[in-house]
């Protein structure tokens, strides 16, 4: 079967690719695996500065999952779970919480989880001719929770209703209107439309590009920011790239920014920066970890080892970095591994407890305190 996901990066900009010509690139089972470790590659790559995502050839974005392989995929709720959580849910994270901007280029048919995939990109630019919907009513089963969220996230409950309860197919005009794209264009245009916007993306400053999809995800969970997070919002002044920025603008060139940090490597702006990581709309049942290791912020910064967000596995990673802080993570099942945005796996992910500013348990040097 040739299935696959293909993956290219050239001069800062990655292309993924979903391949699969004979269904109008249904998404199947291995391609969501591949989807996923074409994200993970691209999360460790840092010359990566924006992700074009599209289908493969010029009549489809991606027609849906691979219906055919439902039957066994799905055969018990057990699968269903496994199918969903860990295949679907592990690739629609991983583009929704990717640290650089995303773009989905739209050719043809963008249907159920090719929807799904567009509704995570940052960007969405499609065709005059694409087409878009989930018509999953027709085929007897209801779309999974957890990708739901997404698209409510995206256009609010009315278009999510409509979409799913009249299973309709929406042209490209439409789905403007109604919010699932960023803009419409000429069918022949897209692919240079989607180019053209990368290389914008790519042209300004990185770090930046990161902060922005960080502060628009962080202001939409609708809690205030606090003292901290407010002074966080100015960590661009010790980048190199500030200076850089600020430098071309008065020597009128273009500027040359490399993503670098005018601060020690130790400092707490590159802590921030290696474990930066947004607080997107979480999928529905998906929890979502307080800020600061062990569910704490600590208000000194520089070697606390303070993190966007803990899960409930320690790893030696973590507790080097907790020695940093005079606290044992083996001593506390709240502490553990940073992991990008909400939990993939709900169901292994308690939230940590707070707990009070220098409490015997936490021994931290720095003062650390409770979220609020």
């Amino acid at each position: 079967m040739n299935t696959r996901i293909d993956l290219d990066i050239d001069q800062g900009i990655a292309t993924v690719t979903l391949h699969n010509p004979t269904k109008l690139n249904a998404v199947n089972a291995a391609m969501w695996r591949g989807l996923s470790a074409a994200m993970a590659r691209i999360a460790a790559d840092d010359s990566v500065r924006c992700v074009i995502v599209r289908g493969a050839g010029e009549n489809a974005f991606a027609a849906g999952g691979d219906i055919e392989e439902f039957r066994s995929v799905r055969a018990t709720v057990d699968d269903a779970l496994h199918y969903h959580e860990d295949l679907v849910a592990s690739a629609l994270n991983a583009i929704r919480d990717c640290a650089v901007p995303t773009v989905a280029a739209i050719r043809g048919a963008c249907v159920g989880g090719g929807l799904e995939i567009a509704g995570c990109c940052d960007i969405r630019i499609a065709g005059e001719s694409a087409r878009f919907g989930a018509p999953i009513n027709r085929l007897g089963f209801s779309m999974y929770p957890g990708e739901m969220a997404g698209l409510l996230a995206l256009v609010g409950p009315a278009v999510v209703l409509e979409i799913l309860l009249e299973g309709r197919i929406l042209d490209a005009r439409e789905a403007l209107q109604k919010g699932l794209l960023t803009r419409v264009v000429d069918d022949e245009r897209v692919f240079e439309e989607a180019a053209v916007s990368a290389e914008r993306i790519r042209a300004g400053a990185p770090l930046v590009a990161r902060w922005h999809k960080q502060w628009v995800r962080r202001l939409t969970t609708g809690v205030a920011l606090d003292e901290e997070e407010k002074r966080r919002a100015f960590d661009f002044l010790a980048t190199a790239d500030y200076r850089e920025g600020l430098a071309a603008f008065s020597e009128k060139r273009a500027p040359v920014f490399r993503g670098a940090l005018a601060a020690a490597p130790q400092s707490r702006l590159a802590s921030l920066l290696r474990h930066v990581t947004a607080l997107p709309k979480a999928p529905v049942g998906a929890t979502r970890v307080a800020i600061g290791r062990s569910g704490r912020r600590c208000a000194a910064g520089e070697d606390c080892g303070a993190a966007i967000a803990t899960c409930v596995a320690p790893t030696a990673r973590h507790r080097a970095s907790e020695s940093a802080c005079g606290s044992d993570a083996s001593r506390d099942p709240g502490a553990g591994r940073r992991f990008i945005a909400a939990s993939a796996s709900p169901r292994r992910t308690p939230p940590p407890s707070p707990r009070a500013a220098g409490s015997p348990r936490y021994p931290c040097r720095n003062r650390c305190a409770p979220p609020p």
